[in-house]
């Protein structure tokens, strides 16, 4: 561990990094993440904190071609971090993804810190939280609430329903069955319920039928 003074210079340079990396976009989820590391028990709580405070940086999501998280991550701690935590950090963030892991075709090797904060980020897009973020989200990019087919909502959660309520059918109502911890499941499982609420109640609100589920 570093020491407390020098942890929290680092800290302090990190988080301004971030906020100059990711203005205009969602904070990260360092505190859920602390919050779900100490619940388990997870011994290196420095590299839960900075991975959760860097998950985001150079994701493809934000960045320009060519740009890469490890690059980034190794010029900001090297040297300030001994170099075992510091891979830990990167490949945390590297491995953060939720396309990612279903894409992968190989099982990933899940360490203590990247549990955390995977389940973090997961848990900071559903619940009432992920429902705002969704909708702020479709909202910038001038996406339909949702999408009526044969004068029934879809649900079917197909890649080409592009609306918000599309993406909950496409990815967010499956992410409880991809937490790690049992905090997280926990946690997890309040959230989901929440999104089949309000889905539900969108739905009837709109006057419409939902499609029925495949």
């Amino acid at each position: 561990m570093e020491n407390g003074a020098g942890f929290a210079n680092l800290r302090a340079d990190v988080e301004a990094f971030v906020r100059k990396e990711m203005e205009g976009y969602d904070p990260s989820h360092g505190a859920l993440a602390l919050d779900l590391a100490k619940r388990e028990n997870v011994e290196d709580l420095e590299v839960v904190e900075l991975a959760a405070l860097l998950h985001d940086v150079k994701d493809h999501k934000y960045a320009a071609e060519g740009e890469d998280a490890g690059s980034a991550i190794h010029s900001l701690l090297d040297g300030r971090m001994d170099a075992p935590r510091v891979e830990r950090i990167v490949s945390t963030v590297e491995n953060v993804s939720f396309s990612k892991q279903m894409k992968r075709k190989e099982p990933l090797e899940m360490t203590p810190e990247l549990a955390v904060v995977q389940d973090a980020d997961r848990l900071d897009a559903i619940g009432a939280i992920g429902i705002a973020r969704c909708f702020a989200f479709g909202g910038s990019r001038d996406r339909a609430l949702y999408t009526v087919r044969d004068g029934r909502v879809r649900i079917d959660g197909e890649k080409d329903d592009a609306s918000s309520l599309g993406h909950f059918y496409e990815k967010l109502l499956r992410i409880k069955d991809f937490l790690n911890t049992p905090s997280g499941k926990a946690e997890g499982a309040a959230r989901h319920a929440m999104l089949e609420a309000f889905t539900s109640q969108l739905v009837k609100e709109s006057g419409l039928e939902a499609e029925p589920k495949q």
